[in-house]
């Protein structure tokens, strides 16, 4: 059995089958939708789906002719799709809290990607948020320089941003302006 819940954990679902093939969707409607570069998706079949707890709470948006995106009106999460000629419900693997040893199979509509994201790319990995230093500047990784919050409400961050972006000028070699 899958369970699924929303963000503030008000609307929840039981699902009573096993995923489908697991996919990334990069089509402008989904990332627009999630805010993300893709959207991860399985089908299942829709007599296996039910709602548990706060089908109240949902809001939903026909994305395009026939197709709903079923989301909670309380936090914003993103649960379900469905297409009213079909019998599955799209699951959005983000709110899924069953844990599944499924892996995606492929990424479509890459015709529609994100300019910033490509899959093939080889990113570091963290267990949780990057050591402050990567955060902030870390030039091998091309990562670009964050003043620590910290220092921004202090008397010193001028001082402090000058000198900081004075050595990231000489760890890449220079800094170039452009125009606002």
């Amino acid at each position: 059995m899958l369970t699924g819940s929303c963000l503030c954990k008000g609307v929840a679902y039981e699902v009573d089958a096993v995923p489908g093939a697991i996919v990334h969707c990069h089509c402008e409607t989904c990332r627009k939708t999630h805010g993300s570069a893709f959207s991860s998706v399985s089908s299942v079949p829709r007599d296996k789906f039910r709602w548990t707890r706060g089908k109240e709470l949902l809001s939903s948006y026909e994305s395009s002719s026939g197709k709903f995106r079923h989301f909670c009106s309380r936090c914003g999460s993103h649960i379900v799709a469905e297409r009213t000629n079909r019998d599955t419900v799209l699951l959005r693997l983000g709110c899924l809290d069953t844990p599944i040893l499924e892996r995606p199979k492929l990424h479509m509509w890459r015709s529609e990607s994100a300019s910033w994201f490509d899959p093939k790319d080889q990113l570091p990995e963290f267990p949780e948020a990057p050591p402050l230093r990567v955060r902030h500047f870390e030039p091998r990784l091309g990562l670009f320089p964050v003043l620590p919050r910290r220092y921004i409400a202090s008397c010193r961050a001028p001082k402090l941003a000058l000198s900081f972006f004075l050595h990231i000028s000489a760890a890449i070699g220079g800094l170039n302006f452009a125009p606002l």
